[in-house]
């Protein structure tokens, strides 16, 4: 699994295995065959289409949108978390999720 620190300023699309430490400024997309984990922050939103794969341990400024992947969340999203067809999403004990699913 390749680890990327420090800040990403371009929107970052994860189509391999990806343990992100530091902070993703610009959207977040999750495409199939991705699997992210997130220890650090992503500052506009994630979103995971199927077949991908995430796992928050740090902080989503914005919305988690699964669209047909699966989704862990073990940290804070300051936003709302939307589901769609297909989509298996995971909340931990203790995990923070700001506002209610849509």
């Amino acid at each position: 699994m390749r680890t990327e620190r420090g800040k990403i300023e371009v929107p970052l699309q994860v189509v391999d295995e990806l343990r992100l430490q530091g902070m993703a400024v610009k959207a977040v997309t999750v495409l199939e065959g991705g699997d992210l984990r997130l220890h650090g922050m992503a500052c506009e939103g994630l979103a995971v289409a199927a077949g991908g794969r995430a796992v928050i341990y740090g902080t989503v400024d914005g919305d988690v949108v699964n669209d047909g992947g699966y989704v862990e969340i073990h940290g804070v999203v300051n936003g709302h978390l939307r589901e769609g067809a297909g989509a298996k999403t995971v909340i931990a004990p203790g995990a923070i999720v700001k506002r209610p699913r849509r």
